[in-house]
């Protein structure tokens, strides 16, 4: 019987958690409201360069 998690949110923590669980041989499931996953964290491009964000 395999053992499944779902997480609600694909922030960092949210996508440490699973990559975690993953590890460890749980079925995981990441839902994310927002159409791209990383929560705070992101990367904008800005002119010539990449600003980080979160």
């Amino acid at each position: 019987m395999s053992k499944k998690v779902i997480i609600l949110g694909g922030g960092i923590g949210g996508m440490s958690a699973a990559h975690e669980l993953a590890e460890r041989g749980f079925d995981v499931e990441v839902f994310e409201r927002q159409e791209i996953p990383g929560g705070k964290a992101r990367s904008i491009p800005v002119l010539e360069s990449i600003d980080d964000r979160g």
